[in-house]
């Protein structure tokens, strides 16, 4: 297909057969209409392809459109070429952006090409690249954010410009684009991309396992009645009474669980029989003219929305969230399937036994083949012993009760939704079983299957690099896993082991934690004229790369040695994995270091092995970790970062842990910082970024957010707009509650970090809970409702007083001790005498010389936390000072 912009055609001058000359291409073509010269667009199919014209129009001399659909392996594409002049006013690019709009709206696949004529648009993140982008650009903008679209043109296409763009609502089917040399005389470059032709399976029908309408006085009785103590004996191998364990389980699954047939969309007898109607009307059309098909073709398209509405409205009434949210998620969520990936040789595979053995393959170079023989000292964290685990039946059963209601994937198809409900009848078996296996240190082989399941991250989904693995385990065995991970636990815990620079994985501690103790103390660095250097360091597969016999030296520093120091090693030990894709297996492979990372235990020991990590810096350089996530800083002495990277590397040298050089990156914070800086690792020098993401947050050198702002009120304006279009629904309750569970968390994650000040940021943010309240109001016919009075009605508050809120509430968790952070770091309290009014854990306001230290949280809280009354700050929960403090901010005029 050759689509054309600026052609320059007349209808009267130039025929369709002199265009093709016999090359056997097909022309759909819109030719500027009027004397004026220039303009129109011109779409080359080649025979063969099945398509047809679906629009052709000019909407002024200067804007023209032609569209078709074309059938891409049973799959149909909706291509839209636009011609936009320099010219064009603002209402005509705005009715031809409405027309483009009904193509995305109808919810297939889209590709809009074209000439945009638009070059002061920065294409990588959706701003404009000056201030005076004129409205055309803006209304442009604001169609690509509504619809989601990407544009996939990432070089100029005229001098330094990018004028030509392709953009979509579904990258998944455009295999690559290139910029080409301009063809003949143009002065624009050729842009050049390619389709996915994949023919998309047809599941068949099948069936699945109802495990939540199973008989369970019936499973738990049979389970009782078993003499477990003589089929669990310590004579018989692990393997051989896991095996029972097994087979007991699956033959009670097969006679008390039923099975269901998968449910397919199944519309009413009366739809299905005016479909059958419609088609038939279809091919009969040229003999019974067009009129009645598309008559009755309306009647079936009113009948469906009816249906649909009626359909949303039944699972909105439903009383278990389960059915809402997964009726929701099939409506807002792409197919979780893999589509076809390149291997090694650049060879796109389609077939998934093929990819998941490309898979395999790539995962399996994360795993380091060293075994650990450089030896190690490492000295005693502590001379407190945890040799053993304490199991009994009480434990067991509040474990089982405890775990998710979900038929969670198993390799022995024991899934955690049969043991909860099944807890009663197997609190003896595990509880046995479990000390057999701790004691001896062994576990069934079972137990060392992993089935990795590739995860997408970002980027090209046909690089099989943008994958992560996830391994899914024996749920059973996840069952003594949480056991063990409690009591070790506990055990780091009395005896204050862990680093407190850690914050994955941690009781109270989480990814707002490890942000709030950093970035507030930098922001008050910067406002008394110092400057901070940052570093943030990247571990290249750490989870995968751990040497085992390193970490047992590790795990005997900490005191966790005899049975239980077994029974782990027996756990880690002489692993195997597989890969899962779309129902195909690959070939067994090994995992000779590293921890799996979608068991109980794996993060656990990620978190013991890299715990003395902090201990090697040198004085007067900080740390804080989530995870794998580790980023060191000094405050006014940038001398001091060169040798805590060597002492970095020199650490991870002696544990055999590799950092990324080129994804490791410095940032100098701060106006005062010296610019001529450079640093080193392992001889190469590192890169200055002037912006990072840190955990999810996006900030500059300068510690200002607005560009993560921008994004994020992008990105759930986007949210919205996909939610309405793909419901139906006018129910207000029903579309106030999907935006607060999948657009509100966009705008809030550690909103006490970088809640904005500004009035055009604040504005921008609160547009897009306006702006979709609006829209669900007007879709019942109520279009002059006030926003105050919108958020009354449905019982939600605007997204300012939320933040004020979620402020609060992070200081009442800091003060009382929810959250496991140094409140000395971030507040001083002040002096209190007994006799003066308020309550006892008011702070000192600290002293501000900019305005924007004064709008960060360590000074933007302190006048509303030191003026509530002490009923509210001395709650007996943060649930109950939420609700308090919620109320008392609106009696204050807060909406």
């Amino acid at each position: 297909m050759i689509f054309i912009t600026e052609t320059w055609c007349k209808p009267d001058a130039i025929l369709d057969a002199t265009l093709c000359n016999g090359f056997g291409y097909e022309i759909h073509r819109c030719d500027r209409e009027g004397s004026t010269a220039g303009g129109g667009v011109l779409i080359m199919v080649r025979n063969g392809i099945t398509h047809h014209l679906i629009a052709s129009r000019n909407f002024s001399p200067y804007c023209q459109i032609a569209a078709l659909n074309v059938i891409n392996c049973d799959k149909k594409i909706t291509f839209v070429l636009m011609y936009r002049s320099p010219s064009c006013d603002l209402e005509s690019f705005s009715q031809s952006l409405r027309f483009v709009g009904e193509f995305f709206e109808s919810g297939t696949d889209c590709v809009l090409l074209g000439d945009f004529n638009l070059p002061a648009i920065n294409w990588r993140d959706f701003t404009w690249n000056n201030r005076s982008i004129q409205p055309p650009g803006r209304k442009f903008l604001q169609f690509c954010t509504e619809f989601s679209l990407a544009q996939l043109v990432t070089e100029p296409t005229h001098n330094d410009n990018t004028l030509d763009l392709l953009l979509t609502n579904s990258q998944s089917i455009i295999k690559y684009v290139r910029v080409l040399p301009p063809f003949s005389s143009s002065d624009h470059r050729m842009i050049l991309f390619k389709l996915n032709a994949v023919k998309y399976k047809i599941k068949s029908k099948s069936c699945y396992l109802d495990f939540a309408h199973g008989d369970y006085n019936a499973i738990n009785e049979c389970l009782m009645n078993i003499n477990w103590r003589k089929v669990i004996s310590e004579s018989k191998p692990a393997d051989d009474c896991y095996q029972y364990y097994v087979e007991c389980c699956l033959d009670l699954i097969s006679k008390y669980i039923p099975v269901r047939p998968v449910s397919t969309i199944s519309y009413p007898y009366r739809i299905r029989r005016l479909q059958s109607f419609v088609n038939a009307l279809y091919r009969m059309r040229h003999q019974r003219g067009l009129q009645k098909f598309l008559r009755y073709s309306r009647k079936l398209n009113r009948d469906l929305a009816r249906y649909k509405l009626l359909e949303e409205n039944r699972i909105a009434s439903s009383r278990n969230p389960k059915i809402f949210y997964r009726f929701v998620n099939k409506r807002l969520k792409n197919s979780s399937s893999i589509g076809p990936i390149f291997n090694g040789d650049g060879v796109l595979c389609r077939s998934d036994i093929e990819k998941a053995e490309v898979f395999a393959a790539h995962f399996r170079t994360f795993y380091n083949n060293s075994s650990g023989d450089i030896d190690v000292f490492c000295s005693q964290f502590t001379s407190a012993r945890l040799d053993f685990l304490d199991i009994n039946s009480e434990v067991v059963y509040r474990t089982l009760s405890m775990l998710p209601s979900r038929g969670s994937f198993s390799p022995d198809n024991i899934p955690y939704f049969f043991l909860k409900k099944a807890a009663l009848g197997l609190t003896a078996a595990l509880t046995l079983m479990f000390n057999r296996f701790v004691l001896k240190g062994v576990v069934p082989a079972v137990w060392r299957l992993g089935i990795v399941k590739p995860i997408f991250k970002k980027g090209s989904k046909f690089e099989v690099s943008n994958y992560r693995p996830i391994c899914l385990t024996s749920c059973t065995g996840k069952v003594l896993e949480r056991i063990a991970c409690k009591q070790i636990g506990c055990y780091l815990s009395s005896n204050q082991l862990l680093s407190k620079a850690q914050h994955g994985f941690c009781h109270r501690k989480s990814t707002n934690t490890a942000l709030m103790t950093t970035i507030p103390i930098w922001q008050k660095v910067l406002d008394d004229k110092g400057y901070v250097t940052a570093c943030y360091i990247d571990y290249s597969k750490a989870f995968d790369s751990i040497p085992l016999r390193l970490l047992y030296v590790k795990l005997e520093a900490f005191g966790i040695t005899g049975s239980l120091l077994k029974f782990i090693k027996s756990f880690l030990s002489a692993r195997i994995q597989k890969v899962y894709v779309n129902g195909s297996y690959s070939s067994s492979y090994s995992t000779p270091s590293g921890v799996p990372q979608g068991t109980c235990l794996g993060p656990l020991m990620f978190l013991l092995y890299i715990n003395d990590l902090p201990n090697v810096l040198p004085a007067g350089v900080n740390c804080t970790i989530y995870a794998d996530d580790c980023k060191i800083f000094t405050i006014n002495c940038h001398e001091a970062i060169q040798p805590a990277l060597n002492a970095l590397q020199e650490w991870s040298r002696r544990w055999q842990l590799s950092i990324s050089k080129t994804k490791t990156t410095l940032m100098l914070i701060g106006q005062t910082h010296p610019r001529d800086c450079h640093f080193y690792l392992d001889n190469q020098e590192l890169r200055v970024s002037h912006s990072v993401s840190d955990l999810g947050v996006t900030y500059t050198d300068a510690l200002s957010f607005e560009d993560y702002i921008n994004k994020c009120a992008r990105v759930a304006f986007a949210r919205s707009n996909c939610i309405l279009r793909a419901f139906s629904t006018r129910n207000l309750d029903t579309l106030s509650r999907l935006f607060a569970t999948y657009v509100r968390p966009l705008l809030e994650y550690c909103s006490m970090l970088w809640s904005p000040s500004k009035k055009l940021i604040i504005d921008a943010l609160e547009n897009v809970q306006k702006r979709y309240t609006w829209r669900i109001f007007a879709r019942n016919g109520l279009l002059r409702v006030p926003y105050k009075e919108r958020l009354s009605r449905l019982q939600s508050d605007s997204l300012q007083l939320r933040r004020c809120i979620l402020d609060q509430c992070f200081v009442y968790k800091v003060v009382f001790g929810e959250v496991d952070m140094d409140i000395s770091t971030l507040f001083s309290f002040s002096e209190f005498s007994g006799r003066t009014r308020g309550h006892r854990f008011r702070f000192v306001l600290p002293k501000a010389h900019s305005q924007q230290f004064r709008s960060c949280f360590m000074a933007r809280v302190v006048k509303i936390w030191n003026e509530l009354p002490v009923s509210i700050v001395q709650s007996s929960s943060a649930a109950v000072f939420n609700s308090r403090i919620t109320k008392y901010l609106k009696d204050r005029g807060f909406y």
